[in-house]
């Protein structure tokens, strides 16, 4: 089990700052101020990714984790809205 959850969490934090890239591009092509609200929100799941490994690498319990990573769920989301749907 602890294998699979490296490697999904691995997979996930990589494809999070794949994410962030692209959108960092895409707002270097466009200028538009909005590719930086979703790069930030796909940066925010990129640092979870981050604390997430950590903590399955130091063998810190994902329970003391789970307030702090549904703030920065929470946030992204807030990212995502504010970026792409409010207008």
């Amino acid at each position: 089990m602890a294998l699979l959850e490296n490697a999904v969490t691995g997979w996930l934090t990589v494809f999070a700052l794949l994410l962030t890239v692209v959108a960092l591009l895409a707002y270097r092509r466009s200028r538009n101020p909005k590719m930086l609200g979703i790069a930030a929100a796909f940066g925010l799941f990129f640092v979870k990714g981050v604390a997430i490994t950590y903590a399955l690498f130091t063998a810190t319990s994902l329970d003391t984790l789970w307030v702090p990573m549904a703030l920065f769920d929470t946030f992204a989301l807030l990212g995502f809205y504010l970026s792409a749907l409010k207008s």
